[in-house]
């Protein structure tokens, strides 16, 4: 399989991570599918959080062009109640679009997940309605967030 500079280069930050031990996140190996721009992440719901034992799954597609530019698509394929990801997964990550660099590498990408999903943010919602309740009833936002968690992300 011939790669390009992206493929490469995201190859090699793959190969870097991979022997990473890591609490928060795994990765699987993106060339079992043969594509080496599409990642998909485990992310691990931090303790102390609503999050706390869950394991949530990211697609992350990056464009032909990186690490000149961001990826094109964070997607959570894990059913979670979360005032930043909407019903069908997709993810505000403007902020992350907005400040990208080339110096920026997979690893940022990850740790914007997990930071993310760890903070959940109202000022930065996509889904209005779990975002109106942590406004109005926090404890009733811990309790449905931890409830989808043991739904849908054990």
């Amino acid at each position: 399989m011939s790669m390009n500079e992206a493929e490469k280069t995201l190859m090699g930050e793959y190969n870097k991570l991979k022997n990473q031990e890591s609490e928060e996140f795994e990765i699987s190996d993106p060339l079992e599918d043969k594509k080496p721009l599409h990642w998909q992440i485990l992310i691990f719901g931090k303790d102390g959080t609503p999050y706390e034992s869950g394991m949530f799954f990211f697609n992350v597609e990056f464009p032909d062009t990186y690490p000149g530019h961001p990826p094109k698509k964070i997607k959570c394929s894990t059913k979670i109640y979360h005032p930043n990801i909407d019903s069908k997964g997709q993810i505000c990550f403007q902020g992350l679009k907005d400040t990208w660099s080339s110096s920026m590498n997979a690893k940022s990408v990850i740790q914007f997940i997990i930071d993310l999903i760890n903070n959940p943010d109202c000022g930065d919602a996509i889904n209005s309605e779990v975002a109106k309740c942590m406004q109005e009833d926090m404890e009733k936002f811990k309790s449905t967030a931890a409830k989808w968690v043991e739904e849908y992300a054990s």
